[in-house]
């Protein structure tokens, strides 16, 4: 997986990992002041509150919809050179802190997931597919339980952390 297409793939979920990470111990499934991949997100002021990301399963994985408010594109564009920078990283071996969600992902990428990503005017639009049952029922769990989670998150006003990842 190349680094503009892992960049990519953070950006729709907010997450992304290579075998070489640590992390989804004990943890939150979705922890965006430690996860080194999701509070690269988090880091940009507004950006969390102004943009939405929709999974849905499809017969043979998930649909992420991801729409970003127009002056929030600014800030989903700087997140997405920060995460490639923690990308470049994961590539070189390094390890890197991943939340349970970024490190469940990367699990069904090494099980063979394949995804698409359409890019749109405000986000994009991925699809993630697989004709392995099993691989298509974990995915969709993993949507379901993550898109819990960020409503979970939503009601309870998280604050985040504003400070640029650079």
């Amino acid at each position: 997986m190349n680094n503009a297409a892992r960049v990519a793939l953070i950006l729709v979920f907010g997450l992304t990992a290579i075998a070489s990470s640590v992390g989804a111990g004990d943890e939150k499934w979705i922890d965006m002041s430690s996860c080194e991949m999701c509070k690269t997100l988090a880091a940009h002021k507004g950006l969390m509150d102004n943009m939405t990301v929709e999974r849905h399963n499809i017969e043979n994985g998930v649909v992420t919809v991801c729409t970003v408010r127009e002056p929030y594109m600014k800030a989903y564009k700087e997140a997405s050179k920060d995460m490639e920078a923690v990308g470049a990283r994961l590539e070189k071996g390094e390890k890197v802190h991943l939340c349970k969600m970024c490190s469940s992902l990367n699990s069904m990428f090494t099980q063979g997931l394949k995804y698409e990503i359409v890019p749109t005017k405000h986000g994009s639009v991925t699809l993630m597919t697989s004709s392995d049952p099993d691989v298509i029922d974990e995915v969709q769990q993993w949507a379901t339980r993550s898109n819990e989670e960020m409503k979970t998150l939503a009601k309870e006003k998280v604050e985040y952390k504003y400070e640029h990842a650079k």
